[in-house]
């Protein structure tokens, strides 16, 4: 009989502790990635032109002046927080201020990183939002998806490995280079640097218009981190291109 009660004793137990690291295993992870970036190659070279656009003698001043601005790139700090549901991507707030370098504002704009951008999961369905200013008035414009084209290759970033991806951003009309995104499966969002979403991982490394942008640091929570959503109102890229539109033909 008392043979019997351990046995269910222990039985008992086993079956709590196997539970318990179900759940851990099945526990939802909430995080916060830090990243970096640098310059692969100048991003003039990339660059659309056309008859009516400036000279050659001005792109060579533009690309004298970006090269200069590479030395200021290891200041920039961007953060990405994440849960189930949502991310944020953003510069880092103390470097937005008017005491910054020009050329480091010059590659912060050029690279199109100055803005805080705003994912949302919604069912099986991934939107991502740019917050944008217009007249003084602040607008989340959401972007549509891109038409990812994957591949064999990994890299490894941050200590996680990452395959890649690669996509044309047809709403770009003043760059021509192809977009190159590095995603973790091991961090299994679809979350990304920017608005550059909808894989299966989070992307820890992205290469965009001459721009590189790269996790440096990792931190997982199982506690749920609090995410708002920016201000501004939601609206469509189309929409918000119309009004942006009628705004500057005032003038």
């Amino acid at each position: 009989m008392l043979s019997k009660l351990i046995n269910f004793t222990m039985k008992k137990t086993l079956f709590i502790l196997l539970l318990f690291f179900a759940q851990l295993s099945f526990a939802q992870i909430f995080g916060e990635i830090e990243y970096k970036v640098d310059m692969l190659f100048n991003p003039v070279d990339s660059i659309v032109r056309t008859e009516e656009g400036p000279s050659e003698e001005s792109f060579k001043v533009v690309k004298k002046e970006i090269e200069k601005s590479k030395r200021y790139l290891p200041q920039l700090k961007y953060h990405l927080k994440f849960n189930e549901n949502q991310s944020l991507f953003y510069l880092n707030d103390s470097l937005i201020n008017d005491q910054i370098h020009s050329l480091l504002r010059f590659a912060i704009i050029l690279s199109n990183s100055d803005e805080t951008y705003y994912t949302v999961k919604e069912k099986q369905f991934v939107f991502a939002y740019k917050r944008s200013e217009l007249n003084g008035e602040l607008f989340l414009v959401k972007r549509p998806s891109f038409k990812w084209e994957f591949s064999d290759e990994t890299k490894e970033i941050a200590g996680y490995i990452c395959q890649k991806a690669t996509a044309k951003d047809e709403n770009n009309l003043l760059f021509k280079s192809t977009i190159t995104a590095w995603y973790s499966p091991d961090l299994p969002y679809s979350y990304g640097i920017k608005d550059f979403s909808g894989l299966s991982g989070i992307v820890l490394g992205l290469e965009e218009n001459g721009y590189y942008f790269y996790a440096d640091k990792v931190k997982l929570f199982q506690k749920e981190k609090e995410i708002k959503i920016p201000e501004g109102k939601m609206i469509e890229i189309n929409e918000f291109n119309q009004k942006k539109e009628e705004y500057y033909n005032r003038f």
